[in-house]
């Protein structure tokens, strides 16, 4: 063990899924020159949670960034501005572009389906 860690368990701001390593870690952020946290602490903002085992946190992330792009997505093709959406220019350009080539691609694989099926 090393020295000055804890043995109580405690909740913390990481997504470690071990007891070990989450206390491991809260001591380092607790006792750290410089803390990732020291901010968000300051102007009052930051909240420690318990973790729950078997549920990453950068899963959680990716999935909200993946149904993130496709709310924008479907958005767009509803009629909303990039501006309603908080969107760049770019990023509405993208977005444009790879819904271009999506609909491509549907129309080349149903072209390929009317020349694969057998004719009577």
């Amino acid at each position: 063990m090393l020295p000055g860690l804890s043995t109580r368990s405690s909740s913390t701001r990481t997504a470690s899924t071990t007891s070990r390593t989450t206390r491991f870690h809260h001591m380092q952020t607790l006792g750290a020159a410089n803390d990732d946290y020291e901010f968000v602490k300051s102007i009052g903002r930051f909240k420690e949670t318990k973790r729950t085992d078997g549920i990453s946190t950068s899963d959680i992330i990716k999935r909200i960034l993946k149904d993130y792009n496709q709310y924008i997505m479907w958005n767009i093709t509803r009629g909303y501005t990039r501006k309603d959406l908080g969107v760049s220019y770019v990023k509405e350009k993208q977005f444009r572009v790879n819904m271009g080539i999506t609909k491509l691609k549907e129309k080349v694989k149903e072209i390929k389906r009317s020349f694969t099926a057998p004719q009577r």
